[in-house]
């Protein structure tokens, strides 16, 4: 066996060297604290956003990196006024840093922004951006949601007014662009209570539009219980301007329930919505769907709806789990379906088709006691397993829909080393995720059998980093190894990887103890 990987590690060093000439490295740094997030840019210069220290010992700092070492650092002060707030947010505006700070005193609850300099030290004092009055009494936690639109260009700060069970759900929301300038903000009260809806998804256009949806349940009334159950009713998708809020029901009856959805939308107001659906009565997703919406004048353009197969759903099943999903189905008790599927993003193309991509994800708690000292543990088990790809033509049909088997299982860790990244290149995917170099035969290329795969592995002697091509106009795959341990000497972070398509660049991130290492492959 030592033999056989031996020749294997030796074999994918020589196609190593091949895939790395579009792909520049950074020696393996010395880590300082673990990095959040990475704000790209241009090629080897970027931004990292590091935790250092634990629990209430931690501290946030910003670094500035200069042909992949670090240039300048400094740390993230949570001072507002006088006194300590709490760090909501970072982010990059006009090549500069700023940090979001709430605070909460005298009834109310505050954000303020602290801009810094390219030497990561603050430029003058945070500044107070958005408020509201906390309920009397009230001591559940408030937060802001602050993200970006694509371009850079336009910032939204968004929140929940907290209320009680009795009250109507109010909501709140402040745009501003680059300069920090209000170009659009407003509180409203949507006509539920806070208990039935949720709010699931938030846009921001490149010309500064906000769009948001949300979920509203109902009373499960098959479900005799002492609790009440809630079920998902429907999904309204809200855009709020000064004046009014405009809304648009996503009702398209029982079967046809949306559970999950991405959206964008152009600068007329031209929206494209992907995502899951079931029915009321499963708690599976039955498929996925697509629609063209145009808002301004409530009106679907197109739409396309792809119920998965028996087949398709049980691709990389094992045969006990067919089995027993079959012995199931022939008594009446269950729909073979999927099931813990999230939108993870959608991509329009050139010719106006779309892209999604969907990940199985979903979190096991398990709780342990010692009897004989009384003690607990908790351990928190990651799940992050197959990707489904699929591809919507111009006009709402379904081109093809594939599914990229993978295991990727950790605990107490919030799945840091799992997930993938991807980019699109020249009518290609490329998609990079941490693998099992056992899921793998001599030549390199994918070879484990439907259910049969292995865990993605991080031990040195069986770790591999995998990349799939994904060809969009059929969708067919090529899933071969991109690295072993003995290549990178360090063990990928897929989830950190960003992807700058004005350059054509994806920044990669890697780390093994006290190293890391930086690349940027260039398409």
């Amino acid at each position: 066996m030592n033999k056989i990987l031996f020749f294997f590690f030796g074999f994918w060093s020589l196609v190593s060297i091949q895939a790395q000439d579009s792909i520049r490295w950074s020696e393996l740094l010395p880590v300082k604290g673990r990095i959040n997030e990475i704000f790209p840019i241009s090629y080897s210069d970027f931004y990292t956003l590091r935790t250092q220290g634990a629990g209430m010992f931690s501290n946030t700092y910003i670094s500035l990196h200069s042909n992949f070492k670090v240039s300048s650092n400094g740390k993230i002060y949570a001072k507002v006024e006088n006194g300590l707030g709490s760090i909501e947010k970072v982010e990059i505006l006009k090549g500069a840093p700023f940090a979001f700070i709430s605070d909460k005193r005298d009834g109310e609850h505050f954000l303020y922004a602290q801009k810094y300099s390219s030497s990561c030290q603050p430029e003058g004092n945070p500044y107070l951006v958005c408020s509201y009055v906390m309920p009397k009494g009230w001591k559940r936690q408030g937060v802001y949601q602050i993200f970006t639109s694509k371009n850079k260009e336009f910032v939204c700060i968004n929140y929940e007014i907290p209320g009680y069970k009795d009250e109507k759900q109010r909501f709140g929301f402040k745009i501003f662009n680059a300069d920090f300038e209000l170009v659009n903000g407003g509180e409203y009260e949507l006509p539920y209570p806070p208990s039935k809806v949720q709010i699931s998804n938030t846009y921001l256009s490149n010309n500064g539009a906000f769009f948001f949806a949300a979920k509203v349940f109902k009373i499960d009334e098959s479900q005799k219980t002492l609790r009440q159950r809630l079920m998902l009713d429907k999904m309204i998708v809200y855009h709020p301007n000064k004046e009014q809020i405009d809304e648009f029901e996503l009702n398209f009856g029982n079967e046809k329930i949306i559970s999950e959805l991405n959206f964008s939308s152009d600068n007329e107001k031209i929206m494209s919505f992907t995502g899951l659906y079931g029915d009321n009565y499963q708690n599976g997703v039955k498929g996925v769907f697509y629609f063209q919406l145009d808002f301004l004048n409530k009106k679907i353009l197109s739409e396309g709806w792809n119920e998965f197969s028996k087949d398709f759903i049980m691709q990389g099943w094992s045969e006990r789990e067919i089995q027993k999903a079959e012995k199931r189905l022939s008594k009446g008790k269950d729909q073979i379906q999927l099931f813990e599927y999230n939108v993870k993003d959608m991509q329009t193309l050139s010719d106006g088709s779309l892209i999604g991509l969907l990940e199985q994800y979903y979190v096991k708690v398990i709780t342990s006691s010692d009897p004989r000292t009384g003690s607990t543990s908790v351990t928190y088990y990651y799940y992050f397993n197959d990707i489904i790809v699929y591809k919507i033509n111009p006009n709402g049909s379904f081109a093809w829909t594939n599914k990229i088997p993978k295991q990727q299982i950790s605990t107490n860790d919030y799945g840091y080393f799992s997930s993938f990244s991807y980019f699109l290149n020249n009518n290609t995917m490329h998609i990079i995720m941490n693998d099992n170099i056992k899921n793998y035969n001599e030549e390199g290329k994918f070879s484990a059998l439907d259910g049969e795969e292995y865990i993605a592995n991080f031990r040195k002697k069986y770790y591999a980093v995998a990349h799939v091509e994904l060809q969009l106009n059929d969708g067919n795959v090529k899933r071969e190894i991109l690295y072993t341990y003995k290549d990178v000497k360090s063990i990928a972070v897929p989830k950190l990887f960003s992807v700058d398509y004005s350059k054509n660049e994806l920044l990669l991130y890697f780390i093994l103890g006290k190293k890391e290492k930086f690349g940027v492959w260039s398409f």
